[in-house]
């Protein structure tokens, strides 16, 4: 049971610090990534506390939607920067 324990604190941990790095700058304030960290944490701690399967039934449809969405951003930026390229073209 203390393996399995320290397994899983071996592998929240670095996850935590890389979502607390990644919303954060490189030239951020300790107090405020600290902050972060602490706020990171809590909502967590939060939503460890929900039922397995309550949890995928909002975390899996999120996920989809939000893929979706951004499918959409890429495909309209890709158009978007080919309209402009043609109008840069067509303009020479």
């Amino acid at each position: 049971a203390f393996i399995l324990l320290e397994e899983i604190f071996s592998t929240s941990a670095p996850m935590l610090w890389t979502v607390v790095d990644s919303v954060t700058k490189q030239d951020t304030q300790k107090s405020v990534k600290r902050g972060v960290l602490v706020t990171v944490s809590v909502l967590s701690l939060i939503g460890a506390q929900l039922p397995f399967g309550t949890l995928v039934g909002i975390v899996y449809p999120f996920t989809g939607y939000f893929g979706i969405v951004m499918l959409v951003l890429f495909i309209g930026k890709e158009v978007w920067e080919s309209q402009k390229q043609r109008t840069v073209v067509e303009g020479e």
